[in-house]
């Protein structure tokens, strides 16, 4: 029987740098979004309705609301992938 393939420690740690720039990148977008959420908030607007603002029949508790969301999102992103890059960090090697 054969033994399944290990990867050798450079391929391993290649793999891993990957990893961890891919981390770094959703930490950096996770920031961004608690940072400037007026940008965030915009892209957003441009890709679900094809518009800069919100829509005109949002009451202004709406927008307030979706600027939390924003927020509450990015700062999870931001905790979680910080706690994931430590983990590919350290154990994981």
């Amino acid at each position: 029987m054969d033994r399944p393939r290990s990867l050798d420690d450079e391929s391993l740690n290649a793999r891993i740098g990957l990893l961890k720039a891919v981390l770094g990148g959703t930490i950096a977008f996770g920031a961004s979004l608690v940072l400037f959420p007026d940008a965030a908030q915009t892209a957003f607007n441009l890709m679900i309705y094809g518009q800069r603002n919100h829509p005109s029949d949002f009451s202004p508790e709406a927008i307030r609301y979706l600027k939390l969301n924003v927020n509450v999102f990015g700062a999870s992103i931001f905790g979680w992938f910080i706690a994931l890059y430590y983990i590919a960090d350290g154990p994981l090697r």
